[in-house]
């Protein structure tokens, strides 16, 4: 794991599905989300049926919901620590870990 606090911002670098991505931990975040292009290139299927609408995110916006995967494998120094990730089209960040993951971990 690579990870450093700028600015009271979590990031790191962290393998997700198998694939070392750019994570931020969000703790203002309900919910944990990946990218449809980081989802396709380390080979992550959402269900389909889950596409709920939309998610309000910081600023107001609204983003569309594409599916969610569930239980994919986190690794953090050799622990596995499954999310369900929603995809959507998030900024800046592959993956961003929220609550619903941060809580219990």
């Amino acid at each position: 794991m690579l990870g450093f606090l700028a600015h009271e911002v979590c990031v790191g670098t962290l393998l997700v599905g198998g694939v070392e991505t750019h994570v931020l931990f969000d703790s203002g975040a309900s919910h944990c989300f990946i990218t449809p292009e980081s989802a396709s290139r380390d080979n992550i299927r959402g269900d389909p049926a889950e596409q709920f609408g939309a998610v309000k995110v910081a600023g107001g916006q609204f983003l569309a919901v594409l599916g969610r995967a569930k239980s994919v494998d986190i690794q953090i120094v050799g622990e596995s620590m499954p999310a369900d990730l929603i995809i959507s089209l998030v900024e800046l960040y592959d993956v961003i870990l929220g609550m619903d993951w941060l809580g219990p971990y």
